[in-house]
């Protein structure tokens, strides 16, 4: 995607794992599957829509948002590759995720590419819920390195406070799940962009 004269990536995830990157102005590799010619390093998608899908990748039941990142300015200090993603067998992936691979375990100082934090601010607020946090944590869906509901509220109000929330949001919106019961500050039904 092209806003004004800059290629675009976007990586989708859930709510605490936003957060966590945000806090620590960082993002690393995800899984590494060892498929046929998969790229080492953090994913990101050609598409804000696959990225809004991404967060059910995160969590089943989660909320989450999108990180907005400037590509040249990614590609000026890391080698990017597109994937076409493959199964365990070799075969394609049913669905063209758009993938792009920035080749390299971590990328330190991620404000330096941000251009926008694309989430609804309801969700950051309900995120601060001492039981959706202990969810998290039981459902593999807690994003930071430690268990403290003290220093994970403290990165959510961060996050609520971030410059780049929403300072630029694609076409589709933010991505609503629809798993969570609240009122869709930014207007849109509680579904996946683009389904």
């Amino acid at each position: 995607m092209v806003q004004g004269s800059r290629e675009l990536l976007f990586h989708g995830t859930g709510i605490y794992s936003l957060a966590n990157i945000i806090d620590v102005d960082r993002i690393d590799e995800g899984v590494y599957w060892r498929k046929p010619g998969e790229p080492r390093g953090p994913r990101f998608s050609r598409s804000a829509e696959v990225a809004s899908s991404f967060v059910l990748n995160n969590i089943h039941w989660g909320e989450g948002g999108i990180l907005v990142l400037d590509r040249q300015l990614l590609e000026a200090d890391f080698q990017i590759i597109r994937y076409t993603d493959k199964t365990c067998e070799g075969h394609l992936w049913p669905v063209d995720e758009l993938e792009e691979v920035p080749l390299t375990a971590s990328i330190p100082g991620l404000h330096r590419y941000l251009v926008s934090i694309v989430c609804d601010p309801e969700i950051i607020e309900l995120a601060q819920s001492p039981e959706l946090m202990a969810d998290a944590r039981n459902e593999c869906g807690w994003g930071f390195e430690h268990d403290d509901d003290h220093l994970a509220v403290e990165a959510l109000k961060r996050l609520a406070s971030s410059p780049w929330l929403n300072r630029w949001i694609p076409s589709c919106g933010a991505p609503r799940m629809g798993n969570w019961p609240y009122p869709f500050a930014l207007g849109a039904s509680p579904q996946v962009p683009g389904r």
